[in-house]
């Protein structure tokens, strides 16, 4: 049985919560979030790095659903230097591991109904990579006014999952990047062509 495993069967919850404390060396963040504009969509793109550890990558081995929530909000300033912040787009990356047939079944939402939002893979890396890179549509191009420059702000936070025989105590899996949610910021841009 793996550590975390037998920690949580053993009930020891405040001891594995104060030992993944410790553990954790990196603070998750994004790396180089920027707007992308393809075919009149203005996508937010990003690689959420330092998201897993050990611990969290047992768990997501054991079978438990592991998700990680996004939040996209896009800003754009004019040139007196006013900025407007537009309505946040939330959207989600989710795996679970699938023990009977060896394999990772991963969805993400902002794909909804698109070839790529349910996908299967044989790997924990590649789920992990599925997990943590993000290209999610935010605008139509078309839609913004062209004389403003445009940043966009995202944000991550992983889901709560049920302890079984536990009495229906829950873990925060939050507590894998010591409650440190990841933000990243796009530098400002034009998303027209002048």
């Amino acid at each position: 049985m793996t550590f975390l495993l037998s920690l949580l069967a053993a009930k020891g919850l405040g001891a594995l919560i104060g030992g993944l404390l410790l553990i954790t060396q990196h603070s998750p963040g994004f790396a180089s979030p920027e707007l992308v504009v393809r075919n009149d969509t203005v996508y937010v793109k990003a690689e959420l790095k330092h998201g897993f550890n050990k611990n969290l990558d047992q768990l997501l081995e054991s079978g438990s659903l592991v998700a990680i929530a996004y939040t996209a909000t896009v800003f754009a300033r004019d040139r007196a230097g006013g900025v407007v912040e537009f309505a946040p787009f939330s959207f989600y990356h989710s795996a679970v591991y699938e023990p009977g047939a060896g394999n990772y079944t991963v969805f993400r939402s902002e794909l909804s109904g698109g070839q790529d939002s349910l996908s299967t893979t044989g790997g924990l890396e590649l789920t992990k990579d599925r997990l943590t890179s993000v290209m999610a549509p935010v605008y139509r191009a078309s839609e913004l006014p062209p004389d403003f420059e445009y940043s966009c702000r995202i944000e991550g936070a992983l889901n709560t999952i049920e302890l079984e025989g536990t009495d229906g105590k829950e873990l925060d899996l939050n507590v894998f990047w010591n409650y440190r949610y990841p933000r990243g910021v796009t530098p400002w841009t034009s998303l027209h062509r002048r």
